[in-house]
């Protein structure tokens, strides 16, 4: 059996409306005393960071902000990243935490590049008004990403064109082990 599925109990995506409700979620998920990596994904300004600080502080685990590793930001994101570095800090966490979380946008593409897999994801969908928030802006069904990115006229190497690729690529709001709607 792959080490994976010893380390993770696989469950069907789980929506969370709260901070309690994620932590208990990731307890059930991981199996006690083994390895995990917990992945944080969502928007800019979703609140990664904040969800990812606070899962730290509950579980003793190592918190690692992909934002830290970017050598600039203007024109894309995931090509801009230090991924040696990264490597070598996540490397160094695993030796040192039973439990390593790292966030940022794209992260999925981002832990690709590094070879890694997580053993839970989480993404933050920001809601107002009970729809995603962000929902349009990211993904429309209907069309695809190229599509979708000339239609809200963005430059092709835009971050924002590069986020929207991405969603149209992992489906992240959808295939993540836990979604988190987080309500603005």
């Amino acid at each position: 059996m792959p080490q994976k599925e010893q380390v993770f109990n696989k469950m069907a995506a789980q929506v969370c409306g709260d901070f309690s409700g994620i932590e208990k979620t990731v307890r059930k998920k991981l199996i006690s005393g083994e390895f995990g990596l917990i992945t944080i994904d969502g928007r800019d300004g979703s609140g990664k960071s904040t969800l990812a600080i606070s899962l730290a502080n509950a579980l003793d685990a190592e918190h690692l902000e992909i934002d830290q590793y970017v050598n600039e930001n203007k024109d894309g994101y995931s090509k801009h990243i230090r991924f040696n570095d990264l490597y070598k800090d996540y490397e160094s966490s695993c030796r040192d935490y039973s439990i390593v979380i790292l966030e940022g946008i794209c992260i999925m593409n981002i832990i690709s590049k590094i070879g890694v897999e997580p053993d839970i994801s989480i993404y933050i969908k920001r809601i107002k008004d009970n729809f995603w928030f962000d929902g349009l802006m990211l993904f429309n069904p209907d069309k695809d990403a190229d599509q979708h990115i000339a239609d809200r006229r963005l430059s092709d190497n835009s971050l924002q064109s590069e986020i929207i690729r991405y969603h149209y690529r992992y489906m992240p709001h959808e295939t993540s082990d836990i979604v988190f709607e987080r309500f603005i």
